[in-house]
């Protein structure tokens, strides 16, 4: 790799630069803002910042990331994607299933290879659930839950709240669309999913235009029930899946790395990774995409992955009865 870019200047952006940094140290290391504004701040982990996207194409790139908000990936990602130059677009991949297809076709026009930016995956802890599934050790699935909370507060806390994408509709804010790691790897660890119903709540705490809270009923093509909670508000962080088997409870600590087993017998501790730091996950999705590039065997979300997640995102919103400042009475 001899020149690379990332288009965003967020805390993602300038942890996809850093990771850069690491994995090619001779590369240049190119920096674009998502807005076009004049950039008077220093930016970390970068070689040259570029003032516009149409400058950022002229230049001879091997990859680039885009890390600027959602509503703007399909625009940002679709030049690069014609000119072929390989490119990982964060999540969710885009706003709407429409513009996920566009992206679809560009990239079977171009050859070019892209993925989208779920890091979840690359966790030893979720690789070692999916060994699981996979293997049936516990037997039958019953039942699903997936539990996520932080106060929006500490999770962004370097600036105001109200300054940032998760506050604000119009770049793809939300609950919905900033957690949809979830959506993410139940599709991948069973297949398909079908939305039955939801509840998106306006507490209007941080932000009057997105929900803050969700509560969502899924189905899987196996008639397992799943229920997601999402939410910005909760003040201990907490980030984890209950599996409720024929022969127990299957616990899966995502912020803990750990994996337990609970049954009337046995409490079973079956993985824990904690050594393994926040950041191996993104390295983790950087090398698989790298490999990706170089046309080795990987596992990287693909368009058609990201294009299903945006699919069940889009019947969430729409289908989801709203409580709150959305017109509703809480």
């Amino acid at each position: 790799m001899n020149n690379v870019a990332v288009i965003g200047l967020g805390s993602i952006a300038q942890r996809h630069r850093e990771n850069l940094r690491h994995r090619f140290p001779k590369a240049k290391i190119y920096a674009c803002s998502s807005s076009g504004r004049n950039v008077n701040e220093k930016i970390n982990f970068c070689d040259n910042l570029v003032g516009s996207l149409d400058k950022l194409l002229n230049i001879s790139l091997d990859l680039v990331i885009v890390a600027s908000p959602a509503s703007h990936h399909a625009s940002h990602a679709l030049p690069f994607i014609k000119k072929g130059i390989p490119t990982l677009i964060e999540k969710p991949l885009t706003l709407s299933a429409n513009d996920a297809e566009l992206l679809i076709k560009e990239r079977d026009k171009s050859g070019c290879k892209v993925g989208v930016g779920y890091c979840l995956r690359f966790m030893s802890t979720m690789k070692k659930l999916k060994t699981i599934i996979e293997g049936n050790e516990f037997g039958k699935i019953l039942h699903i839950e997936c539990q996520v909370g932080q106060d929006l507060k500490d999770w962004r806390s370097n600036m105001p709240v109200s300054n940032t994408v998760s506050t604000n509709s119009m770049l793809g804010g939300g609950v919905v669309n900033e957690l949809s790691h979830e959506l993410d790897y139940l599709l991948w660890l069973f297949d398909e999913i079908k939305f039955k119903s939801g509840m998106l709540s306006f507490t209007g705490r941080y932000s009057k235009s997105v929900e803050d809270m969700a509560d969502i009923f899924l189905v899987s093509k196996n008639s397992v029930p799943i229920f997601i909670h999402l939410d910005y508000l909760q003040q201990y962080p907490r980030r984890f899946m209950n599996i409720l088997t024929e022969s127990g409870r299957i616990k899966i600590d995502i912020i803990n790395k750990s994996i337990d087993f609970y049954s009337k017998d046995n409490n079973l501790t079956i993985f824990n990774d904690s050594n393994e730091t926040s950041n191996e996950k993104y390295l983790n999705m950087l090398e698989e995409f790298s490999q990706k590039i170089n046309g080795q065997e990987n596992e990287i979300v693909s368009l058609e992955e990201g294009k299903e997640v945006v699919r069940l995102i889009e019947k969430i919103k729409h289908s989801s009865d709203r409580i709150g400042f959305s017109g509703d009475e809480i």
